[in-house]
């Protein structure tokens, strides 16, 4: 098995060339993302030019984004070979299946405040700048039985901070924003939120650059709740 480091574009990872990949490149994997070929070269493969519009028609849906990272994995691993085989293409795919879905870890208080709402009947919705597998990425982590809508952005067409993704995941749930409390890490997109009617939180976790709209993690959620409605957790 041969195990090669990457410095492709200011990146350094790893792409496994070989017939198996054994427990020592799993543990790797896990805090390694495999993401060295260019967008904007990977798109020449497809004979689209790189831009933002041609990235949300390759991957507006699951299948689609699917696709489109199954060739990603085949030309990155053709690259580093020197030629693209049907060697190269099952590796591609032995690879794919490795990392697709796998390469995200949950942050120790999210399950617990996840239940927690859940138990109060609570309901969670995701909004997100992101493609279609987000739903399948949070059902991957074990979140699918607690979250009852997702809205992302390759699907709306818009992205955060925009207005129109905050409504349209409002609409999914059949809620009034002043009923809905938003939490996210960019300051710009807990503003948009307010400005749309929410009571919103940036979570800061290691403290920089602090805000008055700061929240330090996810079990200061339940506290704001208690807060806002002092029996609905009772």
């Amino acid at each position: 098995m041969v195990v090669r480091t990457l410095k492709n574009q200011g990146y350094k990872k790893f792409i496994f060339v070989g017939e198996s990949f054994g427990g020592l490149l799993i543990q790797m994997l896990k805090s390694t993302k495999v993401d060295c070929l260019g967008l904007v070269h990977l798109f020449s493969v497809f004979d689209f030019n790189y831009s933002d519009e041609n990235f949300k028609t390759i991957c507006n849906t699951y299948e689609n984004e699917v696709a489109f990272y199954k060739r990603y994995y085949e030309v990155l691993v053709a690259e580093e070979c020197g030629k693209e085989t049907t060697k190269t293409n099952r590796v591609a795919n032995e690879l794919f299946d490795m990392v697709w879905l796998k390469d995200r870890e949950l942050f120790n208080d999210v399950l617990p405040v996840f239940k927690a709402l859940k138990e109060n009947e609570i309901k969670i919705g995701i909004i997100s700048d992101t493609t279609p597998s987000l739903r399948k990425t949070l059902e991957a982590l074990g979140l699918g039985e607690y979250i009852s809508s997702y809205t992302c952005s390759k699907e709306v067409g818009v992205m955060k901070p925009d207005p129109k993704i905050y409504l349209a995941a409002l609409a999914s749930l059949g809620m009034q924003p002043n009923e809905c409390l938003y939490v996210d890490d960019y300051l710009p997109e807990v503003v948009g939120a307010q400005d749309v009617g929410f009571m919103a939180f940036r979570i800061n976790r290691d403290g920089a650059e602090e805000s008055p709209l700061d929240i330090k993690n996810l079990s200061d959620v339940l506290e704001n709740i208690k807060h806002k409605n002092k029996s609905i957790m009772e």
